[in-house]
């Protein structure tokens, strides 16, 4: 009965928050980033149904999760089109892949294994007693790294190696939702030494915030060249964060962290879209780098969209001296932009607009190839390859993100004159046609008050990602 109890309850806590985040993202009101640069823009191609892509090897093998007809999740290895089979054989509950090893020989599981295994919480990346497990595809030896079902390890998300396989990090769930923070609980950032021959866990250390405040965590690696774990959290308390989906910010840590040693955020506020708006913190998760380019950060945000998330990347090298980056550049326009309308006009090289969350990625022969969800739950999964645009575009994007972002912060409510002189070039250099339509925009918002339905759609898009992310796949009731 209990248990039926909580089932229902659960249903009844996703629903309620997949429609706040609906609700919010049509009606919520916040900056945007910039005016739509199309020098910067790449393009997003459908790859594949029911695939969530995970990390891939340095030849390009990708390992991905798929749900089976019976309905639980399982690893699949193969190549980026997410052609491939099963990398083990059927496991009667969820299990998924987590990471591979440059050279492609070892990959790391989370496998459930309570008596909630075959259930909608236990899937990978919400970790209801989920273990981490080692598969090495040489010896075809599979090994227990950190068991599950016990007091004191009630789940993880997650798991990634360093960058030369000796080490691993991960999030662990210490509290239940039940037991606290509903419905999130409460969580742990791990850290310790991984035999990969051997397959056994050593130096096993926990961190949790020094504010002592239950929350969320998922850890996605290191920065590359550094001893910087970098992750999400909610455990802060942001200012400006009205919901509790703008207090997921990123966050680094040294991996030499001691129980008091305080994180360091990264997200900046995103700057105003309008005058008269001021930088709002929005929803970040996931944190990757493509191989090469240990500069560039690229995670999903909730902004400039009409829901959901989208890929923006950052320069690590716009770091501030109290910690946060510059603003960031947009990549990818699942959610559309609110210069080209949400429903009938897509960004070129971009499926029509609507509700997306941009998730996991691997980066194979040269571009993402990116779990994209149509709800915050993500009741299924597509992949999509995302090209970048050409090196000297990208960068001229992200300087123009850089730009308009920190004299948008320094000003409070606009973007900087030098910005706006920045975008009028770009579009004279597009062309009559475009710079007509651009004028023609312009006029029009300068003479329609913030409550018009353009100024409506713009507030609109800034606040949707706020809440989607992973807490559509990750965020289940978990129970144990």
């Amino acid at each position: 009965m209990l248990t039926e109890l909580k089932n229902r309850v659960g249903s009844l806590v996703r629903i309620g928050l997949l429609a706040l985040a609906i609700t919010l993202g049509v009606s919520g009101s916040a900056g945007a980033l910039t005016t739509l640069n199309t020098a910067a823009l790449g393009t997003g191609t459908l790859v594949s149904g029911n695939c969530q892509p995970v990390a891939a090897a340095t030849d390009g093998t990708m390992v991905f999760n798929r749900m089976l007809p019976s309905g639980v999740d399982d690893a699949f290895i193969g190549n980026g089109n997410c052609d491939g089979t099963a990398l083990l054989p059927p496991y009667p509950g969820n299990r998924g892949a987590s990471d591979i090893t440059r050279d492609g020989r070892y990959v790391l599981l989370v496998t459930a294994v309570g008596w909630d295994r075959t259930t909608v919480g236990a899937q990978p990346g919400k970790g209801s007693q989920n273990a981490i497990q080692l598969y090495d595809r040489q010896t075809g030896t599979l090994s227990t790294l950190l068991p599950s079902a016990t007091p004191s390890q009630r789940g993880v998300i997650w798991p990634r190696f360093n960058a030369d396989g000796t080490e691993i990090a991960w999030a662990q769930m210490v509290k239940t939702p039940w037991e606290e923070n509903f419905p999130w609980g409460d969580w742990d950032l791990h850290v310790a030494n991984v035999n990969l021959a051997t397959g056994v866990l050593s130096d096993n250390r926990s961190w949790h915030d020094p504010s002592a405040q239950p929350g969320q965590l998922e850890v996605y690696g290191w920065i590359p060249g550094t001893n910087k774990l970098i992750f999400q959290s909610t455990q802060e308390t942001i200012p400006g964060a009205t919901d509790p989906f703008r207090i997921a910010q990123l966050y680094t840590l040294p991996d030499t962290f001691s129980a008091g040693t305080s994180p360091t955020r990264i997200s900046p506020d995103m700057a105003p879209y309008l005058p008269g708006q001021q930088p709002v913190p929005v929803f970040h998760e996931f944190a990757e780098f493509a191989p090469n380019d240990p500069n560039t950060l690229y995670t999903s945000v909730g902004s400039d969209t009409l829901g959901g998330n989208d890929l923006f990347a950052y320069q690590l090298s716009s770091q501030q001296p109290n910690g946060l980056l510059g603003q960031a550049t947009r990549i990818s326009y699942f959610g559309g932009d609110p210069d080209h309308g949400y429903v009938s006009s897509p960004v070129p090289g971009w499926p029509t607009p609507a509700y997306k969350v941009v998730t996991m990625m691997a980066w194979v022969n040269g571009a993402w190839v990116a779990g994209v969800c149509p709800d915050m739950y993500c009741t299924s999964t597509s992949a999509y390859r995302i090209t970048l645009p050409p090196p000297q575009a990208s960068a001229a994007g992200l300087a123009s993100g850089r730009a308009g972002g920190l004299a948008a912060t320094a000003a409070g409510t606009r973007r900087s004159t030098s910005h706006r002189h920045h975008a009028a070039a770009h579009h004279r250099r597009a062309g009559r046609r475009r710079r007509a339509t651009h004028h023609r925009r312009a006029h029009r918002r300068r003479r329609r008050p913030t409550h018009s339905r353009r100024a409506a759609a713009r507030h609109r898009g800034r606040s949707a990602g706020h809440r989607s992310g992973q807490h559509r796949r990750r965020r289940a009731v978990r129970q144990s």
